[in-house]
């Protein structure tokens, strides 16, 4: 109709609604013999198909994107009121440039926008969307991370339907997207390693190349080991690191470039004569395999580890002090700042343990179930919760009436459904045998979350007694996979693995006072909080930019 072609169509309910007043001809679709006598009136009689195809083509002239974008403008405006489900990163939408809709946490809030968004620079998501895709002429979100959580401005972008699935193009300022000449003097760092899987590599990579990528003296582009992103991936913050990726590639100068390294297995190359090369590598099992120590040793400019533990470790197996900073994890406090709705457990329980991890023999699950059950029952007024794939170690409790209960979340969560879950509950537990740094035990002290922790490892470096619940443990060698004699992973080590046993008396003992002694948890609770704010990831940004400014020059 648009192209003004006459048309022929068989009776639906969207036919009978636009093909009406002698602008174009409905037949019975079972009737063969009226749709060919339909065909030959068409082609026989011009005056008539002149008149079809000149009203067809008027009638559509009101049914344009932009008229229908109208449309649902007003609809949103006589809509003074949303309730969305929890999604605090979309805190602001600009629709036309015209009209804000804000966002509390719970509700959308719609009001006229003061002023027109800046020209930008286009680039797309995760799906893999052409910059041709967002017209110049057609609206945008606009999207706002709170606070100084990932960006220090605004995303943009359109919320697309094609071929049926939904997709979000997004659209990022210019002077992040593009190198001029002006950055040629800046400091140049690519990041290796994963950025977009659900490990915790991959998740501290994320949240170092957002935090990285606000400072102005810094021009950071990344090298991803895995390439793609699982096409239900959702979390915003995987989808905007995603979005830098498949931008335009920066060319940078011929100044010498900083390449980054953070990937588990380490990858164990060495760069070209014109790079400076800075290995980031946690560890946990104290002994290091021999063929790393080589590649430490001699390759690397700088070997960064996020704890004083993993920092003696090195040390231990023969690696220069002088090469070793200690640069720890961090969390967005902002998020944990959030009022969100709790997340949804099944149980009539008040008090609520949480315990995060896989089921690796150094996460101390085994412990934490002995323990357990050691000290509560189904009396008690208390549940224990864990997030892992834990359901063949759950088999070797045996389970009575009397047995105090669990609740396994054994499915992805993701971020924010994290943060809520941190929110829903009273305890954190992590009584490994050995810690890589303990990230999830920070996160939950930026919930306000006491951690019952193991004293020995990383813990002892952000976890002070005034805000957690230390469990003693006796440092041992260690001989279970995967480590054995002299080897760790099947590799050589010149010493002996190590880790702590955590004593079950004691974290039982631990648990038992968190639950009865609750002014105790309440001003621990209080402390963590307080805590975590020494390690956001601005802070730790800080001292990385300052230390990578100092290799430079």
């Amino acid at each position: 109709m648009s192209y003004g072609l006459p048309i022929i169509s068989t009776p639906n309910i969207f036919s009978n609604e636009i093909l009406n007043d002698d602008k174009d001809l409905i037949v019975s679709f079972d009737d063969d013999k009226i749709i060919t006598e339909s065909i030959i009136t068409f082609l026989t009689n011009k005056t008539r198909m002149k008149t079809f195809s000149k009203n067809g083509r008027e009638s559509v002239k009101n049914w344009t994107w932009n008229n229908i974008a109208k449309q649902y403008t007003l609809l949103f405006n006589n809509s003074l009121k949303h309730t969305l489900i929890d999604d605090p990163y979309k805190t602001e939408m600009y629709w036309n440039n015209t009209s804000k809709m804000s966002f509390d946490g719970q509700n959308v809030f719609l009001s006229l926008a003061k002023s027109k968004a800046e020209p930008v620079n286009k680039f797309t998501n995760a799906f893999g969307l052409i910059s041709s895709t967002i017209e110049e002429n057609n609206s945008t979100s606009k999207w706002f991370i709170p606070g100084f959580d990932i960006f220090s401005h605004s995303c943009e972008g359109q919320r697309l339907s094609i071929s049926g699935m939904e997709h979000n193009a997004f659209i990022l300022p210019e002077n992040i997207l593009q190198c001029s000449e002006e950055k040629s003097g800046k400091i140049q760092l690519i990041m290796d390693g994963r950025f977009f899987d659900r490990s915790s590599f991959a998740s501290v990579n994320r949240k170092m190349f957002l935090s990285l990528n606000t400072y102005k003296d810094l021009l950071v582009t990344m090298r991803p080991i895995d390439r793609t992103v699982h096409p239900n991936e959702t979390a915003l913050e995987t989808l905007l690191v995603y979005s830098f990726f498949l931008r335009k590639s920066i060319l940078f100068s011929k100044n010498k470039t900083i390449i980054f390294r953070n990937n588990w297995l380490p990858n164990l190359e060495g760069v070209s004569k014109n790079e400076i090369l800075v290995h980031q590598q946690p560890w946990e099992f104290y002994a290091i395999p021999v063929h790393w120590l080589q590649y430490f040793q001699n390759k690397i400019d700088e070997l960064w580890v996020p704890s004083e533990y993993g920092k003696s470790s090195y040390i231990a197996n023969g690696i220069d002090n002088n090469k070793i900073h200690v640069f720890p994890h961090a969390v967005f406090v902002e998020k944990f700042n959030l009022t969100l709705s709790p997340f949804p457990l099944k149980t009539k329980k008040t008090f609520k343990f949480l315990s995060i991890g896989t089921i690796l023999p150094r996460k101390g699950f085994d412990v934490l179930l002995q323990a357990y059950n050691a000290r509560f029952s189904s009396k008690d007024d208390v549940t224990l919760i864990i997030h892992s794939t834990i359901k063949d170690l759950m088999k070797k409790i045996k389970k009575t009436r009397l047995s105090p209960e669990i609740i396994t979340l054994g499915y992805p969560i993701n971020d924010i459904d994290m943060i809520r879950l941190f929110k829903s509950v009273d305890v954190y537990v992590a009584p490994y045998r050995s810690e890589g740094f303990g990230l999830s035990t920070l996160e939950a002290m930026a919930a306000g979350l006491p951690p019952i922790v193991t004293k020995y490892g990383p813990s002892l470096d952000f976890c002070p007694e005034e805000c957690a619940y230390y469990i003693d443990a006796k440092v041992t060698e260690c001989f279970t996979d995967p480590c054995g004699k002299m080897k760790v992973f099947g590799f050589k080590t010149k010493i002996q693995a190590m880790w702590a046993e955590p004593n079950i008396q004691s974290l039982s003992q631990n648990m038992y006072r968190a639950y009865t002694n609750r002014i105790e948890l309440r001003n621990k609770s209080q402390i963590c909080r307080k805590h975590a704010e020494y390690y956001t990831w601005d802070k730790i940004a800080d001292k990385m930019v300052k230390r990578l400014s100092q290799i430079i020059h």
